[in-house]
């Protein structure tokens, strides 16, 4: 059977009304504040995103109520009117509660809040849920649960056969690893732990006290059970009393300040919002500095009953970081030439000199880590530098050498030791206290050895002073280009720092995707393997085109902040070559659009990574991508270069395709590395 559209008439005659509805209903609340206040642009844009929240909130309540989600499995001929519900619910969730409903700019310790104004069931008690949640009204998290940083709860699954859907419940106590996908249907018992990187397949029962690991998860063990009931320190009375407090003192000396300064340099409300966030920042910063020196972080385990104060001053360093540096530290908002110098505030210890130091990846504990000269973190991969069990909590260091390649979507647990020169595969899982010799390839989950490195530390990239004048150049132009178009525009604005600023924006992006189109046009990026001292312009082509991506278009392009449906468009203008008569979801990543293909109603799953570059050692390579009609990429999975897609074929979730790799037309495949597993019917 081949995977059908999503759309038909519904969609058009009910759901585009529906927004419309909500949009002008939230046009008048701006208005009517305007007419009364004056407030100014930025605060009229803050009152009608804030009206179009509320307006979706409630619109999907009376949905709800008046269409309760039910379980089970739903065809299109049988059950249009379940899955249209569905769709539109999705529809109004990503495109007017995106940037918190799927992005999660919203720190951690809010999403328990807003996760129940969209339906879950949440427990009481101090809840981290530091993943994705999609279709809260399907989910039950009880009490005393910690989900894990980019962890995925997913309900439902739609397939050519249709949707199914299920209620996940995660029970009292239990434990969710980084990085690990929960399919619909799921129950995690009482004090459970399922393991970072894992998929644990629908309809799976992990009873209580269980270990659970691996794709597709297993159970690895069981942990003992408590006498009793031992409260965790999350959600002991030093969170619930002495953070609020300290948060408290460092938001109001930065409002006072920034108040007064407003004041006397005579700031509009845009103004004094950006000196507030500004000073908070600082601030936080200078918090964590002192609180890093009173009390050093030292490695070691640490048990919630009895070393209370380490992880009480543990978890206070991560809610200041998560509350007021959530958009630097956790998200990944900064582009990663900033990124080295942001972690470093926060206690990293990152060697400078002579190399290419790519920081695309995100860090949790970055006084737990150090990097060395010339090391390549790819794009989304993870460095954790603390682990949590039942019970306790584990800080041990990171160290990665010099010259060392993490590739995408990696993850680097507490306490690995990266040799010089030695490089992890893509989405590859290094689990705790690994040691990696100088020069060896490591592949899988968990990772394991897979070429020898002969004790030697590859070279990596080298950066002169070409690639310095010409990268600052470019970008100097672009700049450049963006404040005098600005500045011609005055007339427009009248000196309202918030429409400037926006104005700006709009020319800064709309310059860079001129000069990326100038640069595919006159330098064509062919397929190939490239090493630096072979073919030193291709490499430098390649670095300026893709600062320019991460720097000018960091937020569509890298970090994916607009709606799936709208990344199709922004990614034709990077040079996607697909079709513009159907719908397809982007709800992944792709890197390097210039050098993909998709054909028409292709779905590609929530954090999907498609790309056409690997960095490997010190080569490159590019090659081109195609995705055929009507594929579908599962959740999580990543489609490395020069691989192509048959038409109705399935990537199944946390799945890795290799680079070359061909899956011929109405395949199946699934796996790391992702092989044949069946037929689609």
């Amino acid at each position: 059977m081949q995977i059908r559209s999503m759309l038909n008439w519904r969609d058009l005659f009910f759901s585009v009304p529906i927004e419309m509805t909500l949009l002008f209903l939230s046009f008048l609340s701006a208005n009517a504040v305007s007419q009364v206040w004056h407030p100014g642009m930025f605060a009229e844009v803050l009152v009608f995103y804030a009206a179009l929240m509320a307006c979706t909130i409630i619109t999907l309540k009376i949905i709800r109520v008046l269409f309760p989600p039910l379980d089970g499995h739903f065809t299109p001929s049988e059950h249009p009117h379940v899955l249209y519900i569905w769709r539109l619910i999705n529809f109004l969730s990503m495109t007017n509660l995106f940037l918190l409903y799927q992005c999660s700019l919203l720190p951690t310790p809010l999403r328990k809040f807003f996760s129940r104004l969209l339906g879950a069931k949440i427990g009481k008690g101090l809840i981290s849920i530091g993943g994705l949640i999609v279709d809260p009204y399907a989910i039950t998290i009880e009490e005393d649960v910690l989900i894990g940083h980019e962890a995925l709860l997913l309900p439902h699954r739609f397939t050519a056969e249709g949707l199914d859907r299920a209620r996940i419940t995660v029970c009292r106590g239990a434990v969710i690893g980084a990085r690990s996908i929960l399919m619909y249907g799921v129950t995690v018992g009482e004090g459970a732990m399922v393991k970072a990187m894992s998929l644990v397949s629908e309809k799976t029962t992990i009873l209580p006290y269980e270990i659970w690991g691996g794709i597709p998860a297993r159970k690895m063990g069981e942990l003992p059970r408590p006498a009793e009931k031992v409260p965790r320190a999350f959600a002991g009375w030093r969170d619930m009393i002495i953070s609020p407090m300290v948060e408290t003192v460092l938001l109001g000396v930065a409002g006072y300040a920034a108040w007064k300064l407003a004041h006397y340099l005579h700031f509009g409300f845009f103004g004094g919002a950006m000196l507030f966030y500004v000073l908070v920042v600082a601030l936080t910063l200078i918090a964590l500095q002192l609180l890093r020196w009173v009390f050093p972080f030292k490695e070691g385990r640490y048990s919630f009953k009895e070393h209370p104060w380490v992880c009480y001053r543990w978890s206070l360093h991560g809610f200041l970081c998560i509350m007021n540096l959530f958009l630097h530290f956790q998200n990944g908002l900064i582009s990663p030439p900033l990124r080295r110098f942001f972690s470093q505030l926060l206690g990293a210890k990152i060697k400078s000199g002579q190399g290419l130091l790519s920081m695309s990846g995100l860090f949790q504990d970055p006084y737990m880590l150090q990097v060395g000269r010339g090391s390549v973190i790819c794009h989304d991969a993870l460095i954790l530098g603390h682990a949590i069990t039942q019970n306790e909590l584990i800080l041990s260091r990171v160290d990665v050498g010099d010259n060392v390649v993490i590739d995408a979507r990696s993850l680097i647990m507490p306490g690995v030791t990266l040799g010089a020169g030695a490089r992890v595969a893509p989405l590859s899982l290094v689990t705790t206290g690994t040691k990696i010799p100088p020069g060896e390839t490591w592949f899988g989950v968990p990772a394991r050895k897979i070429a020898e490195g002969q004790g030697i530390s590859r070279s990596g990239f080298k950066t002169d002073i070409g690639d310095i004048v010409i990268t600052a150049g470019t970008k100097l132009g672009i700049f450049g280009a963006a404040v005098l178009g600005t500045i011609w525009s005055f007339p427009f604005w009248r000196g309202d720092g918030f429409a400037g600023l926006m104005i700006f924006h709009v020319l800064d992006v709309s310059v860079a995707l001129l000069v990326l189109a100038i640069l595919r046009r006159v330098f064509d990026f062919k397929t190939g393997t490239y090493i630096q001292q072979d073919h030193p312009d291709v490499i430098r082509r390649w670095r300026l085109y893709d600062f320019i991506c991460i720097t000018n278009l960091k937020f569509y392009y890298f970090n994916g902040l607009l709606p799936p449906h709208l990344r199709k468009v922004f990614h034709r203008l990077l040079g996607l070559r697909t079709s513009l008569n159907d719908l397809f979801s982007i709800g992944g990543l792709l890197l390097e659009s210039h050098m993909i293909t998709i054909g028409r109603n292709a779905v590609i799953g929530l954090d999907a990574l498609v790309t056409s570059i690997q960095v490997t050692d010190n080569s490159l390579l590019l090659g081109q991508v195609t995705i055929g009609d009507r594929v579908l990429i599962g959740h999580r999975a990543v489609i490395l270069p020069g691989v192509t897609i048959g038409e109705s074929s399935i990537v199944e979730a946390m799945s890795l395709v290799m680079p070359g790799t061909i899956i011929p037309p109405f395949e199946i495949w699934s796996g790391i590395p992702a092989r044949k597993v069946g037929n689609v019917v």
